[in-house]
């Protein structure tokens, strides 16, 4: 139509209809395709629950003896783990982790108790390294689940920095000797024999093995009856390195906050997805487990910080302290030789990592080595606290896939107009041919016209191609008649000539 300039309406209305056609067959292609649906149900859950303290490893020493090796090597196992670990939405054994209400980014935009955004790829800070146990969890559906959890919250100030004296003399003039250090610490719960040195274990003569790079205390003066309440826990983390003179210390607050995190899960994997402060425990903030039990729990839990991590060698640093000065491989062993420089590791940065290593240590004592099993099947068994661990129960909405086939709307409706049209122009073709008293011969126009007696000659024409003749030939007028109307037997033909013309060309 282009080459022949004949581009109008009714070859524009030509080209339509032929490419209905093959859309058409496209369409029809795409009528149906398979999609997901999911069928809704509700499955009775059971997570760890962090707020119950009771059965921890801190209640007595014998419970502490005998539990410690196996909490401590989760701990240890979490400072193992490779960083991308360790910033992730789950611990090492697929535990979903509870992140910090505190230091989501619309933690001061939102008002109190309302709902925050998780955001697991923008590197969220984690209240522990280690996650809820979830039992029955269905495998091959979505699950949906609110957990009620609670945590330790450090808020840490510092660092005050003291200069070591080593020419001072330790049994007369201790103070001294540590900088000032001693007078700043106040009274303190753990470190009450100063005279073995406030960073070695004050309850054995050997002090060499039992150094430490840091040390962890409370300021407080604890009786059997409890600490005080309502007073608030302070916890001192002070770290003197392996061979430098200064001391680092930080004097940190320590609340509970209770959440309220919303759990979604695809099969086994699990994430929190937005959460807020929890609107059934209302505790105060400042009472803790740590503050609200016997003198016992806090004292083996100070007890237990240091060497949590394993014993070190006496020009070494421990694991734990190079953590919370900021490192990523605590157990490097050319790390642990080099003194860490605290002067520019703010309070914050000390309250969400040391923050970590408390709760971490405080839920392994809780849960032991259950953190690292696979959660029993046997749910009775679980809700009776024979898991190795107290429960909660809560029923989660459930969703499970499966493929359906859905017809497309968009489609469904192209495929109809099409057939619609195209049948119709089937039907107008039939009744076109039933119509038609003429010959069919319009399909063979450029042949008719060559060579032929009754066609008005146009010079050239003859030796041109065929489709430089039809652009030629394209305004010239023709008719199908009888080009020999005297005979008795006429002849059809394509002509341009009228009556006149072909009664001149007339044989005598």
């Amino acid at each position: 139509m282009f080459l022949l300039t004949g581009l109008g309406i009714a070859s524009i209305l030509v080209v339509v209809l032929w490419v209905l056609s093959p859309l058409g067959g496209q369409s029809s292609l795409r009528v149906l395709a398979r999609k997901q649906a999911y069928t809704s149900d509700e499955q009775t859950l059971y997570y760890f629950d962090t707020s119950n303290s009771e059965g921890t490893m801190y209640e007595g020493a014998s419970s502490l003896t005998y539990y410690r090796s196996s909490a401590n090597a989760i701990y240890q196992a979490c400072l193992l783990a490779p960083g991308k670990v360790q910033s992730s939405a789950v611990d090492l054994w697929n535990n979903v982790k509870i992140p910090m209400l505190e230091y989501l980014p619309e933690y001061t935009t939102k008002p109190d108790g309302s709902w925050l955004q998780v955001n697991e790829t923008q590197g969220l800070a984690y209240s522990s390294m280690t996650g809820l146990m979830t039992a029955g969890l269905p495998m091959n559906h979505s699950s949906n689940f609110t957990a009620e959890s609670s945590y330790f919250n450090l808020g840490c100030s510092g660092p005050s920095i003291f200069t070591i004296d080593r020419n001072a003399n330790t049994t007369s003039d201790l103070d001294k000797f540590y900088g000032g250090f001693e007078s700043w610490l106040g009274t303190i719960s753990y470190h009450t024999n100063r005279s073995r040195g406030l960073f070695a274990d004050p309850y054995t003569s050997d002090y060499n093995y039992y150094w430490n790079s840091f040390m962890v205390d409370a300021n407080s003066n604890p009786t059997e009856s409890g600490i005080g309440l309502p007073e608030h826990l302070n916890m001192i983390y002070a770290s003197q390195g392996a061979n430098t003179e200064k001391i680092f210390a930080y004097n940190c607050t320590v609340e509970t906050t209770y959440v309220e995190a919303n759990v979604v899960c695809n099969s086994k994997d699990c994430y929190v997805n937005r959460m807020r402060r929890s609107k059934k425990d209302t505790t105060p903030s400042n009472i803790t487990p740590l503050n609200n039990q016997t003198v016992t729990y806090l004292l083996n839990f100070l007890a237990n910080i240091p060497w949590a991590a394993g014993t070190i060698h006496s020009a070494t640093l421990s694991p734990t302290d190079l953590y919370v000065g900021g490192s990523d491989s605590p157990y490097d062993t050319s790390l642990a030789q080099e003194d860490i420089d605290y002067t520019d590791v703010t309070g914050k940065e000390v309250s969400q990592r040391l923050g970590a290593v408390v709760n971490t240590l405080w839920q392994a004592s809780l849960a032991r080595n259950a953190i690292a099993l696979e959660a029993p099947s046997n749910l009775t068994a679980v809700a009776a606290g024979d898991a190795g661990y107290h429960a909660a129960q809560v029923v989660a909405t459930t969703r499970q896939p499966h493929t359906v086939y859905a017809a497309s709307k968009l489609w469904t409706g192209l495929t109809a107009l099409i057939s619609i049209v195209l049948f119709l122009c089937g039907v107008a073709g039939q009744l076109f041919k039933y119509l038609a008293k003429a010959p069919d011969i319009l399909g063979y126009v450029s042949s008719m016209t060559r060579d032929n007696p009754y066609f008005e000659s146009v010079h050239g024409a003859d030796r041109l191609d065929g489709l430089s003749r039809a652009r030629l030939l394209r305004k010239v007028e023709v008719r199908i008649m009888d080009v020999k109307p005297w005979d008795e037997r006429g002849h059809i033909a394509l002509t341009s000539m009228n009556v006149a013309e072909l009664e001149a060309s007339r044989p005598e």
